[in-house]
C-alpha cells in the first residue's frame, strides 16, 4: 500500500490496526443490520412461541390443517414486546455475532502468526482459537437447547456471519508483509530536489 511508504514501522502498525478495527466494526454493524432485516422479513416463530403467546384456543379455527394463522388477536399475553420477539427466530443473532468474531479471529491470528514468523504466536493462536471455538459452539448449541431457535436458524446465523466477514477480510492481508514482515530500508531521498 502506498500509505505505508516513508513511515516507520510503529506508525504502520498503528495505522493498520486502526483501519482493521474500523473495518471490523463496520462489518459487524452490517451483519447486525442484515440480521435485523432478515428477522423482520421472515418473521419465523420461535420454538417457544405458544408458551409466550398463551393463545385463546376457543378463538382458533383449526379446521384448515394446512396453515393456522397466528396473530396477536389470539394471544392472551399482554406483553406485546415478548410476543414480537417470539416472532423473530431466523436467523440467530447470537450465533451470527459469535461466528463473526470467530471467523475474524481465525483469519487475523493465522495471518499474523504466518507473517511474523514467531513460533510462539502459532501456539498462542491455537490456544486462543480453541477457547473461542468452544465458546462459539456453546453459543450455537444453547440457542437450540434453550428453545430460542431451530437448528436452521443457527445455520442461517453462521451463513450470515460468513457472508459479512469473508468478502472483507478473506484476502485483506495480502499486503500485511508491509506491516508485520521484515522491513527493507531504502536510502532516504532529500525533501528538496
Amino acid at each position: 500500500l502506498s500509505i505505508f511508504k516513508g513511515k516507520n514501522k510503529l506508525a504502520n502498525y498503528f495505522t493498520t490496526a486502526t483501519l482493521l478495527y474500523l473495518k471490523y466494526l463496520i462489518t459487524f454493524a452490517v451483519c447486525v443490520f442484515l440480521m435485523e432485516y432478515l428477522k423482520c422479513a421472515f418473521g419465523r416463530l420461535r420454538p417457544h412461541f405458544l408458551a409466550v403467546c398463551q393463545p385463546d384456543w376457543s378463538r382458533m379455527d383449526c379446521s384448515n390443517k394446512e396453515s393456522i394463522p397466528v396473530s396477536e388477536t389470539f394471544c392472551m399475553n399482554p406483553d406485546t414486546r415478548r410476543i414480537r420477539t417470539a416472532r423473530t427466530s431466523f436467523p440467530s443473532g447470537h450465533t451470527a455475532a459469535a461466528f463473526h468474531i470467530w471467523i475474524f479471529l481465525a483469519l487475523y491470528l493465522t495471518r499474523v502468526a504466518r507473517h511474523t514468523g514467531i513460533s510462539s504466536l502459532y501456539h498462542t493462536r491455537n490456544v486462543v482459537m480453541a477457547i473461542f471455538t468452544v465458546w462459539t459452539a456453546f453459543t450455537a448449541i444453547t440457542r437450540v437447547t434453550d428453545y430460542w431457535h431451530y437448528p436452521s436458524d443457527v445455520l442461517g446465523g453462521v451463513v450470515l456471519a460468513m457472508v459479512c466477514v469473508l468478502p472483507v477480510f478473506g484476502n485483506l492481508w495480502r499486503t500485511s508483509e508491509d506491516v508485520y514482515g521484515p522491513r527493507n530500508l531504502e536510502k532516504q531521498r532529500p525533501h528538496f530536489e
